[in-house]
C-alpha cells in the first residue's frame, strides 16, 4: 500500500518532469527530429517518414501524461504511461550504447549536449520503478489542503533532485572528456 501524498507526489513529479521535456522538444522540434534519427541510424526506422511519426508521438505521448495527471486519471494509467515512455527510452539509449554510437545526444537536457550513457539508462529505470509504485493500492486517508501542498513540495523536490542527478552525469562526463 502507498500513501495518497506519495502517490500524489509521484503523479505531479511525471507531470512536471514530463511537461519540461515535452516543451524542450517543441521549442527545438526540428533539432528533437534529428536525435530521433540519430536514435534510428542504420535501422529501417531511418527513414524520414517513421522519424517524423516516432517524434510527434513521443511529443504527444509525453503532454498525454500531462493530460492523464491534470484530469485525475487512475495512478495506475500514469504509471504505465510513464513506465512505458522511459523504459522505452532506457531501451534505446542502451541499444545505441551497445551498437557503438555513444555520441548520440541523449535528447533529455536543456541546452547541453548530453551523450548517452550507462548513468541515463539507470536513471531512466530508477525512474521506471518510482513510476512502477502506482500500481501499488493507495490507502484510503484522510486529504487536505495542506496534503496537497506537500504533495506538491514533495513533487517539485524530486524534480529538483532529478536536476541535480542529471547535473552530475554531465559533469562526469565532462570530467573524463565524452561530451
Amino acid at each position: 500500500m502507498i500513501e495518497p501524498i506519495f502517490s500524489s507526489s509521484i503523479q505531479l513529479f511525471a507531470a512536471v518532469l514530463f511537461v519540461a521535456s515535452g516543451l524542450h522538444k517543441l521549442q527545438d522540434f526540428s533539432g528533437f527530429r534529428r536525435i530521433v534519427a540519430s536514435y534510428f541510424r542504420g535501422s529501417f526506422l531511418a527513414n524520414t517518414g517513421y522519424v517524423q511519426v516516432a517524434a510527434v508521438t513521443v511529443v504527444v505521448w509525453e503532454f498525454g501524461i500531462v493530460a492523464a495527471v491534470l484530469t485525475g486519471q487512475a495512478a495506475s494509467t500514469v504509471g504505465l504511461l510513464a513506465g512505458t515512455l522511459l523504459l522505452l527510452y532506457a531501451v534505446g539509449m542502451a541499444a545505441n550504447i551497445l551498437r557503438g554510437n555513444r555520441l548520440l545526444d541523449c535528447g533529455c537536457s536543456w541546452g547541453d549536449r548530453v551523450p548517452v550513457n550507462v548513468w541515463l539508462v539507470v536513471r531512466n529505470l530508477v525512474l521506471v520503478l518510482l513510476v512502477g509504485l502506482l500500481f501499488l493500492p493507495v490507502s484510503s486517508q484522510d486529504w487536505s489542503v495542506f496534503s496537497a501542498f506537500n504533495a506538491l513540495a514533495l513533487a517539485l523536490a524530486a524534480y529538483v533532485l532529478y536536476l541535480v542527478i542529471d547535473l552530475i552525469i554531465l559533469n562526469q562526463l565532462l570530467l573524463q572528456g565524452e561530451t
